[in-house]
């Protein structure tokens, strides 16, 4: 059996994966340690899992379970945690100006009003 450690992260629709495989609970163990305390700052944006099968391959995880079907997978942590970063700050960025957006609106012209304010509604 083969032991393999998935870290997901879901960004804006598209889904990032890491994924390392041993055969002995202990290197996974220690490889699931290192992304968290690498990737500390971005822990909250990714899932663990840890699942068996029998080949060390990723798309033999696609096979036992279709939600991997559309992964963009890295073997290398650091490439992983750099995508989520990247990802993560447009994300924020994205939705705090939609916020904005939202929140200060134009108004008609007709009405004379001026811009305003509205945080909570």
């Amino acid at each position: 059996m083969v032991i393999h450690l998935i870290a997901v992260a879901r960004i804006k629709g598209q889904m990032y994966v890491y994924h390392y495989t041993a055969d002995k609970i202990a290197p996974v163990i220690a490889a699931k340690n290192v992304l968290v305390t690498v990737g500390h700052q971005w822990a909250s944006a990714f899932s663990i899992h840890i699942l068996k099968n029998l080949s060390t391959d990723f798309e033999s995880v696609r096979r036992l379970d279709p939600y991997f079907s559309t992964a963009v997978v890295f073997m290398d942590v650091e490439a992983f945690l750099e995508i989520i970063a990247k990802k993560a700050r447009i994300s924020w960025w994205h939705d705090f100006t939609k916020m904005i957006r939202h929140h200060f609106r134009q108004p008609s012209m007709r009405s004379g009003a001026r811009w305003r304010f509205t945080f909570w509604q």
